[in-house]
């Protein structure tokens, strides 16, 4: 039995498209490794790209790959070498957008012409909020078109809000599908349903982001991930206040540079220095 496992037992490389983060590597190796017939993941946020272990005689490449993109709303997985086609703009997401178009007031747009999206930007290393770095280039690719007036995200990183210029200018959710798609992020127009409750959350105070303010994700991302190693450090050796605070500020920082500011640079590496 066991020679018959180990003979079974292929290694696969899966380009993934969508992460933004070692916080997303992580969250798309533990989505692998929950696969009947996977045995082992390693993702690399700077690669883009994970290299499976699995058995050839319960699963293949492209179901696995199937199944995390359905687990995982907004993360694109192609089987082999070449690139999945957001390859480019994956690590775009993780560098600083410039807000060039005119941003504009929600309450600007005329509630009849605001469509709503199902999204997959949940932050992988906070999952309570969205991702900033990985919504901030879409939303600027949206209110590039001629015929946005602004976009949004919630804060929740599920849904997208569109104002449109005129009702001529909808777009048909295959052809938003296209240019989400370039950007490794799947949508679907949410049920009718539930239009009326989200335009009442669209209209209140708070809540969603545009391109100018989703930074503010990034910057609740960089806090909780400080607070959780730090943390994550406590429980197994002795620290003073001074060192948790000093610890929480400078992993908060090296966060906020890679996230906001889209410096290089591995952060496990950057994370292990500042611990010294």
């Amino acid at each position: 039995m066991l020679a018959a496992t180990l003979s079974s037992a292929e290694k696969v490389t899966i380009q993934v498209g969508g992460m933004s983060c070692g916080g997303c590597a992580a969250t798309v190796k533990s989505a692998l490794k929950g696969i009947d017939g996977v045995s082992d993941a390693q993702v690399s946020y700077e690669q883009g790209q994970a290299v499976v272990t699995y058995d050839s005689t319960k699963t293949t490449p492209e179901a696995i790959a199937r199944a995390v993109e359905l687990r995982l709303p907004g993360y694109k997985l192609a089987v082999g070498g070449g690139p999945v086609p957001a390859t480019e703009s994956t690590k775009a997401c993780a560098r600083p957008g410039t807000v060039s178009a005119a941003l504009i007031e929600r309450s600007q747009v005329d509630p009849q012409r605001v469509t709503f999206y199902e999204v997959g930007l949940v932050c992988g290393a906070a999952p309570k909020i969205g991702c900033g770095s990985r919504s901030k280039p879409v939303l600027l690719s949206l209110i590039s078109d001629r015929r946005v007036a602004g976009a949004w995200l919630n804060e929740a990183g599920t849904r997208v809000a569109i104002g449109w210029k005129s009702s001529h200018d909808i777009l048909a959710p295959e052809q938003l599908d296209q240019l989400f798609a370039g950007h490794g992020v799947s949508i679907h127009p949410v049920a009718a349903d539930a239009r009326a409750e989200l335009l009442a959350s669209f209209q209140s105070s708070g809540g969603w982001f545009d391109a100018a303010s989703v930074d503010r994700l990034s910057e609740q991302e960089a806090r909780t991930i400080a607070a959780r190693l730090v943390k994550r450090l406590a429980a197994r050796t002795t620290i003073s206040a001074e060192q948790d605070s000093t610890l929480r500020k400078a992993i908060e920082q090296a966060c906020r540079k890679r996230f906001i500011d889209g410096e290089d640079g591995d952060l496990e590496t950057q994370f292990l220095a500042v611990a010294k």
